[in-house]
């Protein structure tokens, strides 16, 4: 029999159930024998839909010929024309008798559940319809989850055999004419291949024996060369045959020495560029690649070019190794030659073959090179011989080069070195400027903290108090901190921070940057703006930070200085020199801030030198201001609250479809797509699943509000998606990689979709190395992202089934999570109620839990915060115990949500928060009201919602504030501190801005208290805003 199918259908998946073992894998070509119910059987696996050669040829390869065409159809995928017409194409390069011989074989049996095979034929279209009744009604189902079942099998060979009796025991033969044709490509195609090899081969050999080189040299020098990604590190510890070179990004040329394989080996590794244009590259990076062939004088043998055989060679990747090596002298392909690595990712496939079926990009850098290539497999044990083959390329290389070595022209070299000590002097005039101090010191300083999220502003600000005063977590609101430092009262504020390229600025953010201000009155006398050094600064980064500050007028940037933290990345380079490597858009943020910039290490709290020096230099700016502090006009302020109602109002008129539930976490702005729709997806049934459904009106770009999937699609058309379960086959096929999200089953009618955007978890993109698993008829196949930012993983796609995101490597770093409640009465027990909470991913969609609890009530509220998978957590619920008492938390998507932790309570009300291993808090306290219905909760919604839609004008004019202030203090509904803080305001509107944070910390119950005081201190206010137009 052989398997026909599309390139990506289960075929090796059901040659292996029929065969009762795992012999077949992903191949060009593939036959593999055995017995089966007492049956001799050949199965032959053809390649899928892309060669139509190999697609004819697969039928001589069990000769005389098969007595059955398996066309595979996976049942999970619709059958639509877009699938019929390949298949159709396909078949016609056969006789017209090949339909007598065909049998559909249908995949994933187990998506059927219960309906019949026929029902589901009928239901699915005329194309579906059109393939049975062409192979005259012969079908069957294998279920792929239940291979214990050999009768499926058993079954399938006799519905083979009825065919065969009826063919007349005939076989399928291609006409012998057609068959000569399709054997004499193949064998020029065989004899092409060989050729080419053989006369390379024996060029080398010439050129070898022509220039009297019978030993190879004692010594090689060599360059690798290649992107930030190629792993260039990693091939080189492979050459050394040990650890030499860190996997870390560097400017600066690496050189190492050894002994390999009887040869001295000096092995130079560039820093890598980004897959941009040479334009783009940094001064620095240019200049260190330049220079990386003269730490091996008199100059390399070979330059190595490493390319990643697991990810795709595109046009860009072209442009930027092309402009990159233009750098060199045309001479340079001479001395060059392609390095693949790995080359696990070939299995069987020839590297020829692969390079033949690559695009053009892949083809004119093998020619460039002269054809010289050669594989390394970074997971062959047996490292060495591959090794040693290389070296003897290389020395091949190197005799038809007549030993000569690259050498670049000393006057270029000149000119590099004259770049390199001005930039150095530049380097020690700006170094000077940061040396002067100023001697008189301030008794008394104000430092308000800005920056993007995870710029280590919660850190920095506990290593400037020197204790540990700000929670490590990401919060939207500003937090205020004081201290003793140096001999100085320290003041320090905090300010939410935005997302590194967020193309707009949320209302709230804009108020809460305004308010950071406000909150050291009269003012900071400085504002340190936040950059991580382990971190990109691109063009986009530098126009979010320049947006945001505009916010505070142009003044700002007079007090305002560049505070780089994790200073222990730097390991001793200079932080001038750091700031010059970076490129145009971090000069010009030293730049804008007159030069003054400081590092913070904080890994190295100990040293409190670093706090003193960076007051000092913040003292140094307030003399150079003529000791003035920062101040923001009270115009920007009513600016800002006016822009603040405006949003508020235009969001409260957004309609959605009524009777969905969403989750906090996917109502949070910070998470929306830029430039995206909003909208709530119908649900409908379906089999055994239930269904999104979403019809698109027009093309754009449109963000599910349930899931947080975006889909960017060309016109109206159809969607229907749903998430499926992660089972244990779908997971041992990710090998080492693991899952970073939810799995979902994607398809498109009426229209199609451009782009994907998959919702992540993941604080530190570049750590996670995410990437989105397709899952397509039994065949896994990875996706490389066109772009990963704060929230989405962007893909394009071309076909749908299955998808999920993916973690390459995991690290052991926070994620962001959530923490969800829900609850139900005990029944038989008066008052007592049983909690269940629940510590999740943040990208798992809250209506996948709610489905699983429709007994119990989920407790809305703020649940966001930062957990680390593989951590141990322990919930804090005041006199009540959890059970566990410790829990592990995992990245858990799915199927089943199990608590984390179970709580019995015997109140309406109970104080949760969750502490880590060593006791921090890593969720702040919240409190609930366990109303016991969903009655009392909707009243509870209504009144909340009134608070937050009338925000702006409660804010103007509440008057009492102080009273309703001590109303809620005397219920333990807000802190001593947030009473001190509004306490502590000089007007209303401040008063009533900072007991809003207090509202918003404390969740819907505190919002509601807060709604029944005011109905009775203020209720004509009440009144009148229930009763008047929402745009009043």
């Amino acid at each position: 029999m052989v398997l026909l199918g599309c390139r990506n259908a289960w075929k090796s998946t059901e040659g292996n159930i029929i065969l009762g073992k795992k012999e077949i894998k992903r191949t060009a070509q593939c036959v593999k024998r055995g017995e089966v119910a007492g049956r001799r059987i050949t199965v032959v696996e053809a390649p899928g839909w892309f060669r139509n050669t190999c697609v004819m040829d697969s039928v001589s390869l069990c000769p005389p010929g098969p007595h059955c065409l398996l066309l595979v159809i996976n049942l999970d995928t619709k059958f639509e024309t877009h699938k019929r017409k390949p298949l159709e194409e396909h078949l016609k390069l056969f006789p017209e008798k090949v339909w007598s011989h065909s049998i559909v074989l249908f995949t994933r049996g187990d998506w059927l559940g219960d309906t019949p095979i026929e029902q589901y034929i009928e239901s699915e279209g005329e194309d579906l319809q059109w393939l049975v009744e062409k192979c005259g009604n012969r079908y069957h189902v294998l279920n792929n989850m239940n291979r214990s079942d050999t009768t499926q099998v058993t079954e399938l060979l006799e519905k083979l055999e009825e065919m065969v009796a009826a063919n007349s025991g005939g076989y399928f033969e291609i006409d012998r004419r057609i068959s000569q044709e399709v054997e004499e490509k193949r064998r020029t195609e065989v004899q092409r291949a060989e050729t080419s090899r053989m006369k390379v081969q024996k060029r080398r050999e010439d050129i070898r024996a022509k220039k009297g080189v019978k030993h190879h040299p004692s010594y090689l020098r060599l360059v690798l060369l290649g992107d930030t990604e190629s792993g260039k590190e990693l091939v080189g510890n492979i050459i050394m045959g040990r650890r030499l070179l860190k996997s870390k990004q560097t400017d600066h040329s690496l050189m190492t020495r050894g002994r390999v394989a009887g040869r001295h080996i000096t092995l130079v590794e560039a820093p890598g560029w980004r897959n941009l244009s040479v334009e783009k590259s940094t001064e620095l990076v240019k200049e260190q690649i330049m220079l990386s062939v003269t730490l091996c004088p008199p100059g390399p043998h070979c330059l190595l070019l490493v390319i990643r055989l697991d990810r795709p060679f595109q046009a860009k990747q072209r442009n930027a190794l092309e402009g990159h090596l233009k750098l060199f002298p045309e001479t340079v392909w001479n001395h060059t030659m392609v390095l693949f690595s790995f080359g696990e990712y070939l299995e069987d496939t020839p590297i020829e073959q692969h390079v033949k079926m690559e695009e053009k990009n892949l083809q004119w850098l093998v020619e460039k090179c002269r054809k010289r290539y050669h594989v390394l497999k970074n997971m062959n044990k047996d490292k060495d011989t591959q090794v040693r083959e290389l070296l003897e390329k290389i020395e091949k290389m190197v005799a038809a080069n007549s030993g000569g070595c690259l050498k670049i022209d000393k006057w270029i070299l000149q000119k590099v070195e004259e770049n390199r000590r001005a930039r150095k002097q530049q380097l020690k005039d700006m170094q000077a400027k940061q040396v002067r101090i100023l001697k008189n010191r301030l008794s008394e300083l104000r430092i308000v903290l800005l920056g993007y999220r995870y710029a280590g502003k919660s850190s920095a600000g506990n290593t400037i108090l020197g204790r540990e005063r700000f929670e490590i977590k990401r919060t939207a609101q500003c937090v205020k901190r004081e201290g003793e430092v140096a001999g100085r009262h320290i003041t320090v504020v905090e300010a939410p921070g935005w997302l590194m390229e967020t193309p707009e600025t949320k209302s709230l953010l804009k108020e809460e940057i305004v308010l950071s201000v406000s909150l050291c009155s009269p003012g900071p006398h400085a504002l340190l703006l936040l950059i991580r050094l382990d971190t990109v600064f691109e063009d986009s980064v530098r126009r979010a930070i320049e947006r945001h500050l505009m916010f505070l007028t142009k003044q700002v940037w007079r007090h305002t200085i560049v505070l780089f933290t994790c200073g222990d990345r730097l390991q001793g380079t200079p932080v001038e020199q750091f700031i010059e490597s970076k490129g145009k858009d971090l000069q010009w943020l030293v730049e804008k801030c007159g030069n003054r910039y400081h590092v913070l290490n904080n890994m190295n709290r100990s040293d409190t030198t670093q706090v003193t020096e960076l007051l000092e230099k913040i003292e140094e700016m307030v003399a150079a201001n003529s000791g003035h502090c920062f101040e923001i006009g009270e115009k920007i302020v009513q600016e800002d609250e006016e822009t603040s109602r405006e949003d508020a109002e235009k969001s409260h008129n957004q309609k959605t479809l009524p009777g969905h539930c969403v989750s906090f976490w996917m109502e949070d702005e910070d998470n929306l797509c830029a430039d995206a729709e909003g909208f709530v997806p119908e649900m409908i049934e379906h089999k055994t699943n239930n269904y999104h459904r979403f019809q698109c009106p027009h093309a754009g770009r449109f963000q599910c509000r349930l899931t947080n999937l975006v889909f960017e699609m060309e016109g109206k058309g159809e969607v229907l998606y749903r998430i499926d379960s992660w089972d244990t086959n779908v997971l041992d096929g990710l090998g080492q990689m693991k899952s970073a999200g939810p799995l979902y089953d994607i398809d498109c009618f009426e229209g199609s979709i451009n782009y994907l955007y998959f919702p992540h978890c993941e604080i530190l993109t570049d750590q996670a190395e995410l990437a989105v698993a397709h899952f397509t008829s039994g065949n896994l196949e990875i996706i490389e992202p066109l772009e990963v930012t704060n929230t989405h993983v962007i893909i394009a796609i071309r076909d749908l089934s299955i998808f999920a995101l993916i973690s390459k490597i995991f690290f052991a770093g926070p994620i962001n999570a959530q923490v969800l409640f829900f609850y139900k009465p005990v029944t038989g027990v008066q008052n007592l109620r049983e909690m269940h909470i629940h510590l999740l991913p943040g990208n798992v969609p809250l209506t996948e839990v709610k489905n699983q609890y429709l007994d119990f009530t989920n407790v809305r509220t703020s649940s966001k915060c930062q957990l680390t998978p593989g951590r141990k957590y322990k919930a804090s619920c005041g006199p009540y115990v959890p059970q566990p008492q410790v829990e592990t938390f995992e990245r858990d998507h799915g199927p089943n949500y199990h608590p984390a932790f179970v709580v019995h309570v015997e109140s309406v009300r109970i104080t949760v928060s969750l502490l880590d291993e060593n006791g921090m808090e890593v969720w702040e306290p919240h409190q609930f009201f366990l109303t016991g219905g969903n009655t009392d909760l909707l009243n509870m919604n209504t009144d909340a919602e009134f608070v937050n839609k009338y925000r702006q004008k409660l804010i103007k004019r509440v008057s009492s504030v102080m009273e309703i202030a001590d109303c809620l203090k005397s219920k333990q509904m807000i802190t001593d501190e947030m009473y001190s803080d509004i306490q502590a305001a000089k007007t209303s509107h401040e008063q009533m801005r900072l007991l809003y944070r207090a509202l918003d910390s404390g969740g819907a119950a505190v919002k509601v208290e807060f709604y029944n005081i005011l109905k009775e201190k203020q209720p004509f206010l009440v009144d009148d805003l229930e009763a008047g137009p929402s745009e009043a």
